[in-house]
């Protein structure tokens, strides 16, 4: 049986960022909430919105789209910065590897207690930190306390730095990672991984370079990412179609998914077996129906 042992080691606080460009005169500001309606920190938002527009005289008022409607935590940080939403509620983490400042608040330790964040920020950390988060275009309205950050493993409890030695975790930011290192342990870091892998998508010429497909012809990097993306998109389209929800893909994805696929790529599936025979379409088609059609899918 699996047991778990952990420790109660840190302390991560959300931030609710501010895309700085955004103007206030009887204006709707859109906030993004990740988390569900019933949420704690969802129903201060609620207390904020009605403050906004109280003190406001209703020149403002903030709109909250809870549940993820709008964006995902993990993509709420792009959206502020592109100025596709004006507020968001943001888990510190998220800003790992932008701002490392940030990273103060994933590292075991630090904070003893719930009150602890609060001291280290009104000490003049906050300013501190929100000259560090305007450089990349957000404001901070205000903190959020989202509770302890804690890690699990199952080899002993972890009540002191000593505990760790030995030890592979899983991380999600690169000061998790630092700090895990310089306590012996071994840290997977997440974002350091797909940091990487990125760094190597944009050297000159990667895409062209070959490599094995799974049915063991050779093809393209780029035909490779092409290939995975539209499984990713396709298959979404294939759950929302038989689970009778809107089956209305992103335009933005279509497009890109068929110049990087059509014409020839459905071809080569439906030579292995693995696209059925395409669904002929009228000249009035949509993209995504086009899309679809060549993909043997009735859109």
């Amino acid at each position: 049986m699996f047991k778990k042992s952990f420790a109660t080691t840190a302390v991560m606080l959300l931030a609710l960022s501010l895309f700085c460009t955004a103007a206030f005169a009887k204006v709707e500001i859109k906030l993004s909430n990740q988390l569900p309606p019933s949420h704690h920190i969802s129903k201060g938002l609620v207390v904020f919105s009605e403050k906004v527009a109280e003190y406001s005289g209703g020149d403002v008022t903030v709109r909250i789209f809870d549940s993820a409607q709008l964006f995902k935590d993990t993509e709420i940080v792009e959206a502020l910065q592109d100025g596709l939403v004006e507020a968001g509620l943001v888990p510190v983490n998220k800003w790992s590897g932008m701002i490392p400042a940030a990273d103060i608040f994933e590292m075991p330790f630090v904070f003893k207690d719930f009150e602890s964040p609060k001291k280290f920020l009104n000490s003049g950390a906050d300013k501190l930190l929100d000259g560090e988060f305007q450089k990349k275009g957000v404001k901070n309205l205000f903190w959020v306390d989202y509770g302890y950050i804690q890690f699990f493993n199952n080899k002993r409890p972890l009540k002191s730095p000593e505990d760790f030695k030995g030890l592979t975790m899983r991380t999600f930011s690169s000061g998790d990672a630092e700090t895990l290192r310089a306590l012996g342990a071994a840290p997977g870091d997440l974002r350091s991984g797909v940091d990487a892998c990125l760094a190597r998508f944009a050297e000159p010429g990667v895409l062209d370079r070959t490599c094995a497909s799974p049915l063991g012809f050779e093809w393209t990097v780029g035909q490779a990412v092409a290939g995975t993306f539209m499984d990713v998109l396709i298959h979404t389209w294939d759950l929302a179609a038989a689970t009778g929800q809107d089956s209305t893909l992103d335009a933005e994805l279509v497009a890109a998914c068929a110049a990087m696929f059509l014409p020839d790529m459905p071809e080569n599936g439906r030579a292995a077996g693995l696209i059925g025979p395409a669904v002929e379409v009228g000249a009035d088609a949509t993209p995504q129906q086009i899309l679809l059609g060549a993909l043997g899918r009735q859109g």
